[in-house]
């Protein structure tokens, strides 16, 4: 009968050699990738988009402190409903109001896709009453002729 070997002995020490040499290159390897590039190199490489971070102006403080929160938190059913109401879709731009799911279509899909469909109705329907709220919001100042500073 042949001596049995105990391969994992071997194996683990290969695998422990392993691990400690490329510990030890490691670091010289995270600091060669750390070392700045040469400046004909970052030219080659083009421009870094990656720092180019653009922010907008800010809004007032409490109007955002008051968003920020309905964008964790959400709104309740109730005011959700109120604000959509409360905006209703122009009538000279009905091009907000979500499309109706044909009755025939609706016959020939699965009920997923159906509630898909609701799904993304809902949504935009609070899409058109959000932009009905934001141009109700310019155009008063204009029916007022009152000059905005952009």
């Amino acid at each position: 009968m042949p001596k049995r070997r105990r391969c994992g002995s071997d194996v683990d020490k290969k695998l422990l050699n392993l691990k400690k040499e490329r510990q030890r290159g490691g670091d010289n390897e995270d600091q060669e990738s750390q070392d700045p590039l040469d400046e004909n190199i970052l030219q080659l490489l083009g421009p870094n988009v990656a720092h180019k971070e653009v922010k907008g102006s800010n809004i007032q403080k409490d109007l955002a402190l008051r968003w920020e929160a309905i964008l964790k938190q959400g709104l309740s059913m109730e005011d959700e409903n109120t604000i959509i109401n409360g905006y209703p879709i122009p009538k000279n731009f009905q091009a907000f109001n979500p499309p109706k799911l044909n009755k025939i279509v609706s016959a020939a899909i699965t009920d997923s896709v159906i509630r898909r469909d609701i799904k993304m109705s809902l949504n935009q329907t609070q899409i058109g009453a959000a932009a009905s709220a934001v141009g109700l919001a310019v155009t008063t100042p204009l029916k007022e002729k009152s000059t905005i500073a952009l």
